[in-house]
């Protein structure tokens, strides 16, 4: 059986578990400016979501309809009128926007309580998010995988470069607001909150795990910290170099994944990094303390024959013989001096 007739029965299999109009939008409704939005009712045909003008999941598996895709600058209206009735939009239809590479915008009204699952998927030329209310933003359930990363957040048309987080807002921190590191000066989270913190004057967002899940470039990594969350620096251009605490055990997927970063220091007790976790163009500098060499995926690190990885002299041989750590250009040894070396941003000295 050939994948193509594999595929066609496993979507007629999924159909007809779920229903024929499963995928399918309930109204089109053609706007002032000439777009089309298309529509499913929800909670009894009371409320209006966002969805897709694909009239099928193999559109999207395919990616040959031109008519699935949404492009430009969006404004995703707060209420829709239809045959003389107001309906409020509330939702976000997962994959509403997957694939959609020419969308540069999007406005979210505060009448949007959930954004669905893989709802921006690879929605490559999205910069910015618009919003009117922070409050109403926070309380927004995001599903998995939403991936609404865009370089900048704009709240009532202006952009949000010192992020405060709401003492009410006790989840969906990493969701809500990864990805917009790329343009923040600062990040403080509110007294009282009960599940996230900002100790130190950190510049970041720290949860009851110990873990940070959002910084910038103006971060200080606390040593109580003990994991770096996935995204929590994703996207952030302005961060050029950062140490990581003794402490830190594990770095999450996509965690360091910007394009400004030059070099990196590592801790010693470092034991795994997940993917893309430190994929950046400009690197040109891995210092890794950690003389058990941690694990880390294939994709883990990017453009590796232009790095100079930094390795404690007695793991030396360790690191160049295990995957994916033996792909750098360069090798160097760090001395015992280096190892203890612990002053942020500063280049350890390299033993010749």
């Amino acid at each position: 059986m050939n994948n193509k007739a594999f595929i066609t029965i496993l979507l007629t299999v999924i159909i007809s578990m779920v229903g024929t109009n499963a995928f399918a939008f309930s109204i089109i409704i053609d706007n002032d400016d000439g777009t089309t939005f298309c529509y499913n009712w929800i909670n009894n045909k009371t409320e209006l979501e966002f969805t897709h003008h694909g009239d099928g999941m193999a559109d999207f598996l395919d990616y040959h309809e031109p008519d699935w895709y949404y492009s430009g600058d969006i404004v995703i209206p707060e209420t829709v009128e239809y045959n003389g009735k107001t309906y409020y939009v509330t939702g976000i239809d997962d994959f509403a926007f997957a694939g959609c590479k020419n969308l540069e915008s999007i406005t979210i009204p505060s009448s949007v309580t959930y954004i669905g699952e893989n709802a921006f998927y690879e929605p490559r030329g999205l910069t910015s998010v618009h919003i009117s209310d922070i409050s109403a933003w926070c309380k927004i359930t995001f599903y998995d995988n939403p991936l609404l990363y865009a370089p900048h957040l704009f709240l009532n048309g202006s952009e949000i470069k010192d992020l405060v987080i709401p003492n009410d807002m006790t989840s969906n921190v990493d969701r809500a607001f990864a990805g917009y590191s790329g343009s923040l000066n600062s990040i403080r989270v509110e007294g009282g909150n009960t599940n996230y913190d900002s100790r130190n004057n950190c510049n970041a967002v720290i949860d009851g795990n110990n873990k940070l899940i959002l910084g910038c470039k103006n971060t200080t990594i606390p040593n109580s910290v003990t994991s770096i969350g996935s995204y929590a620096f994703y996207g952030c251009s302005g961060l050029t170099s950062i140490n990581i605490p003794d402490n830190v055990i594990s770095i999450e997927e996509n965690a360091f994944m910007c394009s400004g970063l030059v070099y990196i220091i590592l801790p010693p007790n470092l034991a795994s990094i997940g993917g893309e976790a430190l994929s950046s163009s400009n690197l040109t500098d891995i210092y890794c303390k950690a003389k058990i060499v941690p694990s880390a995926y294939s994709s883990s690190f990017s453009n590796e024959g232009n790095i100079t990885l930094h390795v404690p002299v007695d793991s030396y041989n360790a690191y160049k013989s295990t995957e994916p750590w033996n792909k750098f250009g360069n090798y160097s040894e760090l001395s015992s001096s280096d190892l203890q070396a612990s002053e942020k941003c500063s280049k350890p000295t390299i033993k010749s």
